[in-house]
């Protein structure tokens, strides 16, 4: 396993914001999202240079 992406999430426009580092199996192609109840998302991808 390696560093393969990092998340960050803002909410509410920025007023709250969490970064993590997500260490995958390098045979992960995906990713998905889940909720209790409603939720609104927009998703930005950037590629990462090394």
């Amino acid at each position: 396993m390696r560093e393969r992406f990092s998340v960050e999430v803002l909410v509410n426009d920025g007023e709250q914001a969490l970064t993590a580092a997500i260490f995958t199996p390098l045979s992960a192609d995906g990713i998905s999202f889940e909720v209790d109840g409603r939720a609104e998302l927009e998703v930005e991808k950037y590629e990462l240079r090394s």
